[in-house]
């Protein structure tokens, strides 16, 4: 049985030098492409993992040390960032070098066949990142009740002195 991969419902792509300033620019991608998709509540999440896979990518395919100069003979080799939004809510986080070796335990891959790799992850897009957000309540309150009831109030107190 065959399985049809799940169509994007939104991509972005970004082809880069495999070079240590990729960085920078794949963290800017994924900053403005999920703003502009209205998920931008995994900005972080998301930034943290094309942060990873375009610093493994440059390590295993670019020059992952101080920049050549325009003078340098030096072959330059690409990398693609891409984030995709699947129909499913799923965000992919996905970076393409030319390298063949596996990458870290923990990864998702599957290597191309012209040769080279895809890396990825996927985040949920409905599901927000860090500490939910209260949504204020612009109700009138209730006026509170005074508990009036002495007893119970010296039981209470007497009960935390002893914790």
């Amino acid at each position: 049985m065959l399985i049809q991969p799940e169509r994007p419902r939104k991509l972005s792509t970004l082809t880069l030098v495999a070079l240590p300033t990729a960085v920078t620019c794949a963290r800017s991608l994924v900053y403005v492409t999920l703003r502009d998709w209205k998920i931008g509540h995994l900005t972080e999440a998301a930034s943290l993992i094309m942060d990873e896979l375009i610093t493994m990518a440059v390590e295993s395919t670019g020059i992952p040390g101080d920049m050549p100069k325009l003078t340098d003979d030096v072959a330059l080799t690409y990398i693609q960032a891409r984030l995709v939004l699947l129909e499913d809510g799923r965000l992919i986080v996905e970076v393409v070098d030319q390298g063949d070796e596996k990458p870290a335990e923990g990864w998702q891959y599957y290597y191309l066949r012209g040769g080279g790799k895809a890396v990825w992850r996927d985040l949920h897009a409905t599901t927000s990142a860090g500490l939910p957000r209260r949504v204020p309540n612009r109700q009138p309150a209730e006026p509170v009740q005074v508990m009036n009831d002495l007893a119970l109030l010296k039981q209470v107190r007497e009960g935390l002195e002893n914790l």
